[in-house]
């Protein structure tokens, strides 16, 4: 999910230096190689002005989870002229059907926003401190940008925290002139209320408003792809790099146990290929059986499905934690950020979540507590998903409210160039 790390600290400290005392007039227009992109820009002539709108997020770096919010909060935005800020916007072009522009260029970027109706800053966890030093100057200095043109601004679905650095907390009164504010959970809201922001509404992350995944068929084909068979229980573990080598040996044993136990087929998932695909390697390294994994890149919008296929997860990964109650299947998660903690606590598994330091031993025994899981636990897993997939809309419906309804509703192909 959205680290909010920017390629190079010394880009990101020009990037905000720069981005502070610039100001330009005319909007760059970013190039578009989608066919789908530009018939519907043609269709749309003659119809009435549509809002403008800049999106700023932790797109364009392959991180599923902001690749699948991003679909989410296209689907919110369909038929208005919408721009991605990216780190590859050829990618996001592809792989979204929508306009993009270099994040780190201060001159487009204040173009984009000087022309715009709205910016969009979200979701995910942007405003953090813990992966790194640059995200929250990077993302508070788009928004100071928006302010300082007197544009319209946004906090959607965002996960603000954990701040250690009190410049950075102070930081956070920027956001008391956004014209609506969405957080995923009680602690966001409490960081922002600490810092004079007022009328913050806590609803939930946005992966969470897509509907329940049924995989066609049983297995999903990228599953099916590589080697899992019908009638294998699954246990997908999804890691993300870290310091401690150790981590990656425990979660090593405790996958062969579970293989041996359950039994169950291990498949090593990476959500983010250009970080996780080394992460997955080594686990895979530290073990006997050589497990399943998945090294041929998922498009975003079928994590889900393929989470579908799994019976039981164990995430470093927020968003392998939620597409896992997404498709109502056991998980329990590795907290190396507060976030994890956060979402299994809303979610009522305060009591799946395990440190970063738990043993092989630990992990199998707090793993078979929850699997198989039992027909009370599917339940109430179930009703608790419904809810956060209410209040999980709520992003969406409050987004909408700030847009104008374009006239004649959305161009011909735009639902099914952003079907989720």
């Amino acid at each position: 999910m959205g680290e909010g790390i920017t390629p190079r600290h010394g880009a990101r400290t020009r990037f905000t230096a720069v981005l502070s005392c610039i100001l330009a007039a005319r909007p760059a227009r970013p190039q578009m190689h989608c066919r789908t992109v530009r018939r519907r820009r043609a269709a749309r002539w003659g119809a009435e002005r549509l809002a403008r709108i800049v999106v700023s997020g932790y797109y364009g770096f392959g991180n599923a989870g902001d690749e699948i919010i991003l679909r989410v909060l296209l689907r919110a935005l369909d038929g208005h002229d919408v721009v991605v800020l990216s780190a590859d916007p050829a990618a996001t072009r592809r792989d979204h059907c929508v306009a993009a522009a270099g994040r780190t260029r201060p001159a487009t970027v204040l173009r984009l926003l000087a022309a715009c109706d709205l910016l969009v800053s979200g979701g995910g966890g942007l405003l953090q401190d813990a992966t790194g030093p640059g995200s929250v100057p990077y993302y508070l200095g788009v928004i100071a940008a928006a302010r300082s043109l007197r544009k319209p601004f946004m906090i959607y679905a965002q996960g603000i925290g954990p701040l250690r650095a009190a410049w950075a907390r102070a930081g956070l009164r920027l956001l008391r002139g956004a014209a609506a504010v969405t957080v995923r959970d009680t602690e966001s809201a409490e960081y922002l209320q600490r810092a004079g922001v007022r009328q913050v509404e806590v609803t939930a992350d946005a992966v969470l408003s897509l509907p329940r995944p049924s995989p066609l068929g049983g297995v999903p084909p990228e599953l099916r792809a590589a080697g899992v068979l019908p009638g294998e229980t699954v246990l997908a573990i999804a890691p993300r790099p870290h310091s401690d080598t150790q981590l990656a040996v425990e979660l090593a044993v405790a996958a062969e146990a579970l293989a041996e136990r359950l039994p169950a087929r291990v498949v090593l998932v990476p959500m983010q290929y250009s970080e996780d695909t080394a992460a997955c390697a080594a686990v895979a390294a530290a073990m006997r059986r050589p497990p399943v994994v998945l090294s041929r890149r998922i498009e975003a919008p079928r994590y889900a499905e393929v989470f579908a296929g799994f019976h039981l997860v164990l995430g470093m990964r927020l968003h392998a934690l939620i597409l896992a109650a997404l498709a109502r299947i056991p998980a329990i998660g590795l907290s190396y950020d507060p976030k994890i903690q956060a979402f299994l606590r809303g979610l009522g598994r305060g009591d799946c979540e395990l440190g970063l330091d738990a043993r092989a031993a630990e992990i199998v025994s707090r793993v078979e507590a929850v699997f198989p899981q039992t027909p009370a636990a599917a339940s109430d897993l179930d009703a608790v998903v419904r809810r956060l997939q209410v209040a999980a809309r709520r992003n969406d419906e409050r987004l909408r409210e700030l847009l104008p309804a374009p006239r004649g509703g959305a161009p011909q192909g735009r639902q099914d160039a952003r079907r989720i």
